[in-house]
Protein backbone atom coordinates (compact mmCIF):
# COMPACT_ATOMS: atom_id res chain seq x y z
CA UNK A 1 0.00 0.00 0.00
CA UNK A 2 1.46 3.34 -1.07
CA UNK A 3 1.34 6.29 1.29
CA UNK A 4 0.62 9.77 0.04
CA UNK A 5 2.67 12.67 1.32
CA UNK A 6 -0.41 14.26 2.84
CA UNK A 7 -1.34 11.06 4.69
CA UNK A 8 2.13 10.91 6.21
CA UNK A 9 1.74 14.45 7.58
CA UNK A 10 -1.92 14.08 8.60
CA UNK A 11 -1.12 12.20 11.80
CA UNK A 12 1.64 14.53 13.01
CA UNK A 13 0.75 16.49 16.12
CA UNK A 14 0.66 20.23 15.44
CA UNK A 15 3.08 21.92 17.87
CA UNK A 16 1.66 25.38 17.20
CA UNK A 17 -0.42 27.22 19.78
CA UNK A 18 -4.12 27.50 19.00
CA UNK A 19 -4.74 31.14 18.06
CA UNK A 20 -6.99 33.04 15.66
CA UNK A 21 -3.90 33.54 13.46
CA UNK A 22 -3.41 29.81 12.93
CA UNK A 23 -5.16 29.68 9.55
CA UNK A 24 -3.14 27.08 7.63
CA UNK A 25 -3.10 23.37 8.40
CA UNK A 26 0.19 21.77 9.31
CA UNK A 27 -0.36 19.24 6.51
CA UNK A 28 -0.71 22.03 3.92
CA UNK A 29 2.45 23.74 5.17
CA UNK A 30 4.57 20.59 5.31
CA UNK A 31 3.34 19.27 1.96
CA UNK A 32 4.24 22.48 0.14
CA UNK A 33 7.55 22.84 1.97
CA UNK A 34 8.59 19.27 1.21
CA UNK A 35 7.74 19.55 -2.49
CA UNK A 36 9.46 22.95 -2.73
CA UNK A 37 12.68 21.66 -1.15
CA UNK A 38 12.70 18.65 -3.48
CA UNK A 39 12.29 21.10 -6.37
CA UNK A 40 15.31 23.11 -5.19
CA UNK A 41 13.92 25.81 -2.89
CA UNK A 42 16.66 27.23 -0.71
CA UNK A 43 14.80 29.50 1.68
CA UNK A 44 11.45 30.47 3.14
CA UNK A 45 10.66 32.91 0.32
CA UNK A 46 11.54 30.25 -2.27
CA UNK A 47 9.17 27.83 -0.56
CA UNK A 48 6.31 30.35 -0.51
CA UNK A 49 7.00 31.36 -4.13
CA UNK A 50 6.97 27.71 -5.20
CA UNK A 51 3.68 27.16 -3.39
CA UNK A 52 2.07 30.15 -5.10
CA UNK A 53 3.34 29.06 -8.52
CA UNK A 54 1.93 25.55 -8.04
CA UNK A 55 -1.23 26.50 -6.14
CA UNK A 56 -3.63 24.99 -8.70
CA UNK A 57 -1.68 21.72 -8.57
CA UNK A 58 -1.65 21.61 -4.76
CA UNK A 59 -5.40 22.29 -4.59
CA UNK A 60 -5.94 18.87 -6.16
CA UNK A 61 -4.51 17.24 -3.01
CA UNK A 62 -4.72 19.72 -0.13
CA UNK A 63 -7.44 22.14 0.89
CA UNK A 64 -5.51 25.44 1.10
CA UNK A 65 -8.61 26.95 2.72
CA UNK A 66 -6.74 30.24 3.26
CA UNK A 67 -4.47 30.11 0.23
CA UNK A 68 -0.76 29.42 0.19
CA UNK A 69 1.03 30.32 3.43
CA UNK A 70 3.41 33.27 3.43
CA UNK A 71 7.16 32.91 3.81
CA UNK A 72 6.73 34.11 7.40
CA UNK A 73 4.40 31.19 8.11
CA UNK A 74 6.85 28.69 6.62
CA UNK A 75 9.56 30.29 8.76
CA UNK A 76 7.52 30.09 11.98
CA UNK A 77 6.68 26.43 11.42
CA UNK A 78 10.14 25.53 10.11
CA UNK A 79 11.95 27.07 13.04
CA UNK A 80 9.20 26.75 15.64
CA UNK A 81 9.54 30.41 16.59
CA UNK A 82 7.93 33.69 15.53
CA UNK A 83 9.27 35.81 12.74
CA UNK A 84 10.60 39.10 14.04
CA UNK A 85 13.65 41.17 14.68
CA UNK A 86 15.10 38.58 17.06
CA UNK A 87 14.51 35.73 14.63
CA UNK A 88 17.52 35.36 12.32
CA UNK A 89 16.83 34.50 8.72
CA UNK A 90 13.28 35.85 8.62
CA UNK A 91 13.97 39.21 7.03
CA UNK A 92 16.16 37.61 4.41
CA UNK A 93 13.71 34.81 3.74
CA UNK A 94 16.47 32.27 4.37
CA UNK A 95 16.59 29.70 7.12
CA UNK A 96 19.01 30.63 9.87
CA UNK A 97 22.01 28.50 10.78
CA UNK A 98 20.32 27.55 14.03
CA UNK A 99 17.09 26.44 12.33
CA UNK A 100 15.76 23.03 13.11
CA UNK A 101 11.99 22.75 13.28
CA UNK A 102 8.91 20.88 12.19
CA UNK A 103 9.94 20.81 8.53
CA UNK A 104 13.18 19.07 9.43
CA UNK A 105 15.22 22.02 8.23
CA UNK A 106 18.83 21.09 8.94
CA UNK A 107 21.14 23.28 10.95
CA UNK A 108 23.28 23.96 7.87
CA UNK A 109 21.17 26.95 6.83
CA UNK A 110 19.53 25.55 3.72
CA UNK A 111 16.40 23.43 3.63
CA UNK A 112 18.21 20.72 1.70
CA UNK A 113 21.18 20.70 4.05
CA UNK A 114 23.59 20.97 1.16
CA UNK A 115 25.32 23.60 -0.82
CA UNK A 116 25.04 24.45 -4.46
CA UNK A 117 28.01 23.42 -6.52
CA UNK A 118 29.39 25.73 -9.15
CA UNK A 119 28.56 28.86 -7.15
Amino acid sequence: MALTLTSVFADLPDPRTETANKIHTLTDILTIATCAVIAGAEGWEDIARYGRSKEAFFRQFIELKNGVPSHDTFHRVGTNRPCGTRSPGCSTGRPSRSSSGATGTPRSGTPTGGTRSGA
